[in-house]
């Protein structure tokens, strides 16, 4: 189940199960080491699951949710892919299996466009974190970003979607359905 929380002041973030969460959508990963970029904002708030994405992986933010839920369910069922939910989102999100294959394709990028998601039971824990990414050395954070025609081409090119009536709900499903056989 998922719920919007709108009392939060920087963003607004919902609940998925016994979750709160926010999305950040950066245009650019600014940082001169992506590599330790998560590490250091995990270590920054403890009690914040934090997870970084490659944009291009990713069909917008109801995208991300929806996998979110997936994963959380899943978690809930013990049918876990690896020793973190954050890296099982990412796994789920990339559909694939292995984790450095997920790294490879879904993790972050120097100068390109990501999603941070953050994942806590605590809600003000969750806007620390968030005001932390927010005000590291990153391009300029958005509530979302844009999922175009030419984005919803390059996802039905890549994954080889077929159907008679193409559209965005039918792509996100599509890749929400091959996300649950991740594991199988």
């Amino acid at each position: 189940m998922v719920s919007k929380n709108r009392k939060s002041k920087l963003s607004q973030s919902c609940k998925v199960g016994s979750y709160h969460v926010k999305i950040l959508a950066v245009n650019s990963i600014k940082s001169a080491n992506v590599d330790q970029l998560i590490q250091e904002f995990r270590a920054h708030s403890p009690t914040v699951k934090i997870q970084g994405v490659n944009s291009a992986v990713v069909f917008g933010k109801k995208h991300i949710i929806r996998i979110l839920q997936l994963t959380t369910e899943l978690w809930n069922r013990g049918i876990k892919l690896s020793k973190t939910i954050e890296t099982d989102l990412l796994m789920r999100l990339c559909l694939t299996d292995q984790i450095s294959k997920a790294i490879v394709v879904g993790g972050l990028k120097k100068d390109q466009s990501a999603y941070f998601v953050l994942i806590s039971e605590d809600l003000v824990s969750l806007s620390n974190a968030e005001k932390t990414i927010m005000s590291s050395c990153m391009g300029k954070c958005y509530p979302t970003l844009k999922v175009r025609r030419n984005k919803m081409k390059q996802f039905y090119d890549k994954y080889e979607i077929r159907g008679n009536s193409v559209n965005r709900e039918y792509i996100e499903n599509t890749l929400v359905e091959r996300a649950a056989l991740v594991h199988l």
